[in-house]
């Protein structure tokens, strides 16, 4: 009897042993030094991509985004888009129509006759300044043509607020200056393009004309001069 009671304990032991080192194998091991401060750094790393902003993938502005806004400055306005009636002769502007850059030449108009509506009433104005081959002329800004050697003229594309309905262009040689009775060398009339054909050590008259007929459609109209002498 003591013998069995003794197989019993002794059975007992090696059960509570092997349950003992069940668990303890269950258990995972310890990490060492170097796998725990390898943990550490990549938990370090992901908290930190997570708190940084996402990267600005939008394209910068594009030349040709430039130059449509350039294009878009270009575009003359209707009537409609102006604070009312004009005035008086409004200044155009003369642009290498070849040109990549966006280079104006402006010019004033001396002499115009102009009208244009008031309420219900018209007014009219006439503006007297030096004839085109005005010795004065001389001391005008000029105009500096571009090299150009497939041709003996260079495209220029006029420009205004409202472009006129017609654009007349008589042409001098410079030398002519100062000599009121020379004749004109060529005349040019242009009505659908406002691209002008302009040649060095010229002078130029453009006569810009706003039709009558026109009147109450933009509320104004008339003819305006602008001399522009090249080099």
């Amino acid at each position: 009897m003591k013998k069995w009671k003794t197989a019993v304990i002794l059975c007992m032991a090696v059960f509570v042993t092997a349950c003992g080192a069940g668990k303890e194998k269950s258990q995972p091991a310890p990490l060492s030094q170097t796998e725990t401060t390898a943990l550490a750094e990549s938990e370090t790393e992901n908290e930190t991509a997570a708190k940084e902003p996402e990267e600005d993938t939008s394209a910068p502005t594009s030349k040709a985004a430039q130059e449509t806004t350039s294009e878009a400055e270009m575009t003359p306005l209707t009537a409609a888009e102006t604070d009312g009636p004009l005035t008086d002769a409004p200044p155009v502007s003369l642009t290498d129509a070849l040109s990549s850059t966006y280079n104006r030449f402006e010019v004033r108009s001396g002499n115009y006759s102009w009208s244009y509506l008031d309420g219900k009433e018209t007014v009219s104005l006439v503006a007297c300044g030096s004839a085109p081959l005005d010795a004065n002329q001389e001391k005008a800004d000029k105009l500096k043509l571009p090299e150009n050697l497939r041709s003996e003229f260079t495209p220029y594309l006029v420009s205004c607020v409202v472009p006129p309905d017609r654009l007349i262009v008589n042409e001098w040689d410079v030398s002519q200056l100062g000599d009121m009775e020379a004749e004109v060398i060529s005349t040019t009339e242009y009505t659908d393009s406002l691209i002008i054909e302009l040649k060095r050590d010229k002078v130029y008259e453009l006569t810009a004309v706003w039709d009558e007929d026109k009147l109450k459609t933009n509320g104004f109209c008339g003819q305006a001069g602008y001399v522009v002498i090249t080099e």
